[in-house]
């Protein structure tokens, strides 16, 4: 299995959505307050930094 990350959907004071494709299908993740380590923030940078667009609509 392997994760593309596509684009970060959403950044607010609350969380952060990402969503990204996995094995071709469209995925999401929101990562919230307070529970964002430092952790998971230098693995929602490096997913950023590794992302492409997808169309809103899923299509490629």
């Amino acid at each position: 299995m392997q994760l593309n990350p596509a684009q970060v959907d959403a950044v607010t004071c609350q969380g952060i959505q990402l969503i990204y494709s996995q094995n071709g299908k469209r995925m999401a993740v929101i990562i919230t307050l307070p529970f964002i380590t430092n952790v998971q923030s230098q693995l929602s940078a490096q997913m950023i930094e590794y992302a492409h667009l997808v169309n809103r609509d899923g299509g490629k």
